[in-house]
């Protein structure tokens, strides 16, 4: 909606068209092909959580380091 402000600026003419662009190109799809891309962000952001929660269980419980494992393990994975 930025561009709604910046282009009000100019004039009704060109306010008017910026919006009818803006419209037509989300009618029509184009903002979708952004949609792509969520989901690999998903697969990396969870694969390092994955990782991380393995660190923390394994500090945490299986470890003699008990309290100290959570820090210990943020500090591994970061």
């Amino acid at each position: 909606m930025v561009f709604v402000m910046f282009a009000g600026h100019l004039g009704e003419v060109k306010l008017a068209g910026s919006t009818l662009a803006h419209s037509w190109a989300t009618v029509t799809g184009f903002a979708f092909m952004t949609q792509s891309i969520a989901i690999p962000l998903v697969v990396f952001s969870v694969v390092p959580l994955g990782i991380h929660f393995g660190i923390v269980y394994s500090l945490v419980n299986k470890k003699s380091v008990d309290y100290k494992g959570a820090p210990m393990a943020a500090s591994i994975s970061i």
